[in-house]
């Protein structure tokens, strides 16, 4: 996906490690609360998937609820990135959700910089 490895390429080491980490408990999770059926999840049929993902979405535990709406706002992202989602919204092709994402984060980190120049970037803004 475009938008993920995107999102990677700006991203800290630690944002990359937590994002990876993200991606991967999403792959392996079955395997450890699927009980006698356990799989990876790119293994497994859509119907199972959706069901693992609606057991994530109404889960009693907080951290699964948590994770799962990590996980649905990054594909959320990356999918209105997408060229034709794009198009049907009306806007115009190119205008990646990224890319202006990126651009906002660098006129904040100059922004920053203008009021107080000791501030790093680094430190100033985690985007």
């Amino acid at each position: 996906m475009e938008y993920v490895d995107d999102l990677l390429a700006h991203s800290s080491i630690k944002e990359q490690l937590l994002i990876r980490s993200l991606i991967g408990l999403l792959e392996v999770q079955m395997i450890a609360f699927n009980g006698l059926r356990p799989k990876l999840f790119s293994r497994a049929s859509s119907a199972e998937r959706l069901q693992n993902l609606k057991g994530w979405e109404k889960s009693r535990i907080f951290h699964r609820r948590l994770v799962f709406m990590a996980i649905r706002t990054l594909l959320l992202f990356a999918y209105v990135d997408s060229h034709e989602v794009e198009k049907g919204m009306g806007m115009l092709p190119g205008t990646h959700v990224t890319r202006r994402r990126n651009q906002a984060s660098g006129a904040v980190k100059q922004a920053l910089a203008q009021l107080d120049p000791s501030i790093t970037t680094s430190a100033a803004v985690s985007s």
